[in-house]
């Protein structure tokens, strides 16, 4: 009981810190652009606590998950020139991108800080598997998977991933073996037990850790790829190839926090990581009642010379929002009901 209550608190704090960090980066853009702020809240519903400061109210709300920043003259027609409707396009839109972009800035930094003190592994193969087409194909011990099907990889999860993604019933394994580089064009073989197709590689378990300049280029490769298969994700909602039985809601995330609280920190950044970049990236995507959805509106104003009208923007906003809530409800139940049939958020 004691550990479960512990692992919700643990992904209550993960969640609001990640929240806190994009609101932040709403507000201090605002704030230094000369833009007059209502209020800074952290949570939704009802408030818990509120004090002002510098013109600014400050808020705690009952549910711990969400929170917002309500820019003056944002949704209204104000003759003030701190107000947000007074303002240029372009401050406009850095105020509503810098959101999104505080927190992918935040999983950047944060996995800087992991490749330099932790670690990951890297794609050497440490053995290959007997009887599987690896084998066959003549792969060693000791090869450093450098490209999967032309896509260059850093770290061997990204490896396995590219790997197993593949659709084809062949994989092109570019192999780098002492100071020479060479292609493998590498088949499957399912697994008796599993039922996956595997080439039959193992890569080394031992994490290698990074210096500060060559943790900052793994980094950034690393939300790049992260970047690739959530929109990877997202197409293939759009073409029927995925089902939303794939996303997991607040509920799983809130489950999957706890998991990881329990393995170790190490595990718990990770994930803060990945959740960190997905907010991010989620919010930039032009969807009705998302940041991206306002910076649309702001480009096209910027391109016509004059602004959508205010009650057609919201209309679009309002919509979408109950678009979204309705998406909420779908991933919430079906995070429900894993965890009731015992299979856990990733089912």
């Amino acid at each position: 009981m004691f550990q479960t209550i512990w692992s919700i608190l643990v992904a209550i704090l993960v969640i609001g810190v990640i929240v806190m960090v994009h609101e932040l980066g709403h507000f201090l853009t605002a704030r230094r652009l000369g833009i007059r702020v209502r209020e800074f809240g952290i949570g939704m519903g009802p408030k818990l606590k509120k004090w002002e400061r510098g013109g600014v109210i400050y808020s705690l709300r009952l549910f711990p998950v969400g929170g917002f920043v309500n820019f003056y003259g944002e949704d209204e027609d104000i003759d003030d020139p701190r107000a947000f409707n007074r303002q240029k396009p372009w401050k406009r839109l850095l105020s509503i991108a810098a959101g999104p972009i505080a927190n992918i800035f935040l999983a950047f930094l944060i996995t800087i800080g992991l490749l330099m003190i932790v670690g990951e592994t890297v794609p050497v193969v440490q053995n290959v598997m007997e009887g599987y087409p690896a084998q066959a194909a003549g792969l060693q011990a000791g090869d450093r998977i450098v490209a999967v099907d032309g896509a260059h990889v850093n770290f061997a999860s990204e490896a396995k991933l590219r790997i197993l993604e593949n659709t084809d019933e062949t994989v092109l394994l570019t192999v780098q073996r002492g100071s020479a580089t060479t292609d493998y064009e590498v088949g499957y073989k399912q697994d008796a037990e599993t039922g996956i197709s595997l080439v039959g590689i193992n890569f080394e378990q031992t994490p290698q850790t990074f210096g500060f300049f060559e943790a900052i280029g793994l980094s950034f490769s690393w939300i790049v790829f992260i970047t690739q298969q959530m929109f990877s994700l997202l197409g293939g909602l759009l073409t029927g190839t995925q089902s939303t039985a794939s996303i997991v809601g607040p509920v799983g995330t809130i489950s999957l926090i706890g998991q990881s609280a329990q393995i170790g920190l190490y595990s718990l950044l990770r994930l803060g990581v990945l959740i960190s970049i997905n907010l991010g990236i989620f919010n930039l995507l032009p969807l009705p009642a998302l940041d991206g959805s306002r910076i649309v509106f702001i480009l096209v104003e910027m391109v016509r010379g004059k602004p959508i009208p205010p009650e057609r923007e919201g209309m679009v906003h309002f919509i979408g929002l109950i678009l979204l809530i309705g998406l909420m409800v779908l991933v919430t139940y079906q995070d429900i009901a894993r965890l009731i049939s015992g299979n856990g958020v990733l089912g």
